[in-house]
């Protein structure tokens, strides 16, 4: 199993003024960067996270993640890792350790949603402050319904790229080709057409109604710590953004997607977060719902990509290529039959 070097976390520890010895373990989770488990002084735990980063990959989640977390608890909002100390030459963060397991989907309650809700709402209620608008946009920010679908457009082409090594790859491209590119014509095709003859729908997205978003947002980036509340993770991906988006993902993404039965309510709370009007956002949610399913199986298919590859092999090098595409390619497929193509599906 792959270490980091004593060098660059004494170097990380040093700036941020902690000259006493710690002892690292490896925490096998995630699938972007690796994560240890830091004990300092025998006393304080801290997380410390090495970022993955590819000349083709350029954002840096260092610097998302470490910025917005600063900036929300800066301004009183507790539920999320403390930042601590960063190193942007080494690509290490370091932020308190939170206790608590994973959720769930047995675990998910009305509860369990309204406190999600409460914290996107906290975050929204100081969206106005100055040092908010230092914030970059959220990764793959969409201000308007095209900008939307060329997100997924360009996630569909660069599926079509896949070089085929193996028979897993072949089954692969065969489905996107077969299969979801397409779906994906179909889709975007019809949605087109109907911002072209609805003209109730705005293309452009109103900047007033714009949000701070935790991106990657839901309860597969939740932990339930031992007093039963939450804490929320995992900000790489973090920033100025469409609601929408949030909407879409939070009910499309298949780790753990919300049931449709929480989707009036969650409607309702994230407009009001946004200070937004329903007749404004309702209808690009529905227009936009089937894109985002599109753009998830996109998103399991990364594993297929010299990138994505790259950064499963960086944060878990133990697993096998060959059985996570498998996997992979068995979710984005069973994904793929929930599609809908009744643009108001409810």
């Amino acid at each position: 199993m792959t270490s980091i070097s004593d060098e660059k976390v004494r170097a990380l520890l040093s700036g941020a003024g902690m000259n006493e010895d710690y002892h690292i373990t490896r925490i096998p989770a995630g699938g972007n960067n690796r994560v240890y488990k830091l004990f300092y002084a025998n006393e304080d735990i801290f997380l410390l996270k090495e970022y993955f980063s590819d000349r083709a990959d350029i954002r840096s989640r260092l610097k998302t993640e470490f910025s917005f977390l600063s900036f929300l608890w800066n301004h009183g909002i507790s539920s999320i890792p403390r930042p601590c100390a960063c190193s942007y030459e080494h690509n290490l963060g370091l932020f308190r350790f939170i206790e608590g397991r994973a959720v769930t989907c047995e675990d998910i309650t009305c509860g369990m949603v309204e406190e999600l809700l409460s914290f996107f709402s906290a975050i929204n209620n100081i969206r106005f402050l100055p040092d908010a608008f230092e914030l970059s946009e959220a990764s793959e920010a969409c201000f308007s319904i095209r900008e939307h679908l060329n997100v997924v457009q360009m996630r569909v082409d660069r599926l079509s790229t896949i070089e085929v090594i193996s028979d897993i790859d072949e089954m692969a491209l065969i489905f996107i080709s077969e299969k979801l590119r397409p779906k994906w014509q179909w889709l975007s095709g019809q949605i087109k057409k109907k911002i072209r003859d609805d003209t109730h729908i705005s293309d452009r997205f109103p900047d007033n109604m714009k949000v701070l978003s935790p991106s990657d947002f839901g309860f597969h980036n939740t932990l339930i710590k031992p007093d039963g509340t939450l804490s929320f993770v995992d900000f790489e991906y973090a920033g100025w953004d469409d609601p929408v988006k949030t909407i879409c993902d939070l009910f499309c993404q298949p780790r753990i997607p919300l049931d449709l039965s929480f989707f009036n309510s969650v409607v309702a709370s994230i407009i009001q977060s946004a200070d937004g009007e329903p007749s404004v956002l309702i209808p690009r949610i529905h227009l936009l719902f089937p894109a985002y399913q599109v753009k998830w199986c996109c998103i399991l298919l990364n594993e297929f990509l010299p990138v994505g590859e790259k950064r499963r092999i960086f944060s878990n090098p133990e697993i096998k290529s060959g059985p996570r595409k498998e996997v992979q390619l068995k979710k984005a497929i069973r994904l793929f039959g929930t599609i809908t193509e009744e643009l108001k599906f409810l």
